[in-house]
């Protein structure tokens, strides 16, 4: 068997690495922030680029069959925002950075072999842990390392009101007026690790609960424990009332989801919606209160309001409000037509051929459709870089052979196959 060598598996490794620094880099930056230099919108906004374009060019070095659906998508978003731009009369870049992370992540997910994702999950799922620890026993070391009120006022345009509890360093909804969903007697708040807010680490807890459910065969009993146990505690930790209703959900559609039909999980969303609204009109649930049900409430309202503009993305009427929905934030900023379109893509584009991708595909469109009842909070690069990548990983066909320029290169140095003998004549239908 032919050896490979070790630049060779260093080279495979780089995809993985640069998921973990999309992961992570809110909080090396935090950390220079608070100890370095103080830092601007820009420094993250320059981060999260050369992350962007490591992704793609690890991806095009390694090109794939199976990396066609997702780079036509990739152009697809590109025309919605140029389209969307022009008939605006100005350009909002947020918007096609908000839904290029699919495509990018999916393509990242490609170029890495398969046997390391299991691997690259533990890992993350270990500095998550490690640093939520680190929260939990020591408030005031974590608050002094990463000091997220200033990361947040110098890179996101917060203000010191924004802040309510002045008695906290820590995010603002990391303290919840009121007591605690999980385990109130816990003398703690809601925990936000490596994610420096807690509603991220709500969300990788319900990415996770997807990966366990669709690889669980793969996993051994060890990483399965470890995942599943530190995945609990992580939600405790977090506090996390909506990722602990979705990651129910999430368990429930993965047992009936290879029995489904090919695409059902088209319907996730329409299905979900019409269930919000016919519980805001039963219940006469109203916007506002900052709650799961004032949310759910603020989605309906919204997509009444709105009108062609909106719907079109020609108004930002109403994107003030959007930030508390996903499904507004996005059919305002992408167009009805183009959010249909993505979400379209997502789940007809990706393969159903074994139980794993059917699992996975059906979890993280459980996990959005809830999440875009209430947030646009799914679109950030801490979270969905894992998501995406991780269904790309699973796409991949280990058959197929990289095209790209390491493809070229591979075969470039394989040894030529051994010259038959003139003499030797083809027997049998294998010759045919």
């Amino acid at each position: 068997m032919r050896q490979r060598s070790p630049s060779a598996s260093a080279y495979e490794w780089l995809p993985a690495v640069v998921l973990v620094w999309a992961t992570m880099f809110n909080a090396l930056l935090a950390i220079v922030n608070a100890h370095v230099l103080k830092l601007s919108p820009a420094a993250v906004i320059g981060a999260e680029s050369v992350t962007t374009i490591a992704s793609l060019l690890l991806a095009y070095l390694r090109y794939r069959p199976e990396m066609k659906t997702w780079a036509v998508l990739f152009g697809l978003m590109l025309l919605i925002f140029a389209i969307e731009s022009l008939a605006r009369g100005d350009v909002q870049a947020k918007n096609v950075r908000d839904v290029l992370i699919i495509p990018t992540y999916i393509l990242l997910g490609l170029a890495s072999p398969r046997r390391f994702l299991i691997p690259t999950v533990c890992v993350i799922h270990a500095i998550v842990i490690a640093v939520g620890l680190f929260e939990a026993l020591d408030t005031e070391g974590y608050a002094k390392l990463f000091e997220v009120q200033s990361y947040y006022i110098n890179t996101r345009g917060y203000d010191d009101e924004n802040f309510w509890n002045k008695q906290s360093d820590l995010f603002v909804s990391a303290i919840r007026p009121g007591e605690r969903i999980f385990l109130p007697f816990l003398d703690l708040h809601r925990l936000s690790s490596v994610f420096l807010e807690p509603v991220s680490l709500g969300n990788y807890c319900c990415i996770i609960t997807v990966f366990i459910c669709a690889s669980f065969r793969r996993l051994s009993y060890w990483a399965l424990a470890f995942l599943i146990v530190g995945n609990v505690l992580v939600l405790i930790g977090c506090d996390g009332r909506l990722a602990g209703l979705s990651s129910i959900a999430i368990v429930a559609v993965a047992l009936i989801a290879p029995y489904l039909p090919r695409g059902a999980a088209v319907l996730y969303l329409p299905l979900t919606l019409a269930l919000a609204f016919a519980l805001v009109y039963a219940l006469g649930l109203r916007a506002g209160p900052d709650d799961l049900p004032g949310r759910v409430a603020l989605t309906v309202e919204l997509l009444r309001q709105y009108e062609l503009p909106e719907y079109f993305g020609i108004s930002d009427r109403y994107v003030w409000l959007a930030v508390d929905s996903g499904i507004a934030y996005l059919v305002n900023s992408q167009t009805v037509v183009g959010f249909a379109l993505i979400w379209a893509f997502v789940i007809l584009g990706a393969s159903e051929k074994r139980a794993d991708q059917v699992r996975y595909t059906h979890g993280i469109v459980t996990y959005l459709s809830l999440a875009m009842l209430v947030s646009f909070s799914m679109l950030t690069v801490k979270t969905a870089a894992l998501m995406w990548f991780a269904q790309g990983s699973l796409q991949r066909r280990e058959g197929s052979r990289a095209r790209g320029l390491a493809g070229l290169a591979n075969h470039a140095r394989r040894a030529p196959p051994p010259m038959r003998p003139v003499t030797q004549e083809p027997r049998g239908e294998a010759a045919a």
